[in-house]
């Protein structure tokens, strides 16, 4: 074996240095996962998946799968990701889309601004599945609490 030379292990260096995490920049990611539907026996689950992000950004998609061998095991099935197309997020007491309390993202995410406190929140978002917009919503406070958000 030959012995790497000193440009090889200078590009080594540079390499690891470049793709070593920096201390302060590491995110703290959190996931929760809430079953809307289905259960053994049926034929399809659906869940409602977040990524909170820094406690400041939130991440949700739609996630289901179709049990199209009628197996009834979940394992075998095969899963599809709808990701936000749009989010929004609003004070509990807010109303519709066209709220102006209400802070919205066109995208996957939405990012909340520092300090706030995300329980007095409902998030709603907008994915696409076969072709046609849904939504779905959820109240923070409940998803943390494991608590039903239909």
């Amino acid at each position: 074996m030959r012995k790497p030379t000193a440009k090889a292990m200078r590009q080594i260096l540079i390499a690891a240095l470049l793709f070593a995490p920096l201390p302060g920049l590491s995110q703290a990611i959190r996931q929760y996962k809430v079953q809307l539907s289905g259960d053994w026996w049926s034929s399809s689950y659906t869940f409602l998946i977040v990524e909170v992000i820094n406690d400041r950004i939130i991440k949700p998609r739609f996630t289901d799968h179709n049990n199209a061998f009628g197996t009834f095991k979940p394992a075998k099935a095969k899963w599809f990701d709808y990701p936000a197309k749009a989010v929004r997020a609003c004070p509990l007491e807010a109303g519709s889309w066209g709220d102006q309390s209400c802070i919205t993202s066109e995208g996957e995410s939405i990012e909340m601004p520092a300090g706030t406190d995300l329980n007095k929140f409902r998030f709603d978002f907008k994915h696409e599945k076969n072709g046609a917009l849904l939504e779905q919503s959820f109240e923070y406070r409940k998803l943390i609490e494991g608590k039903d958000n239909k």
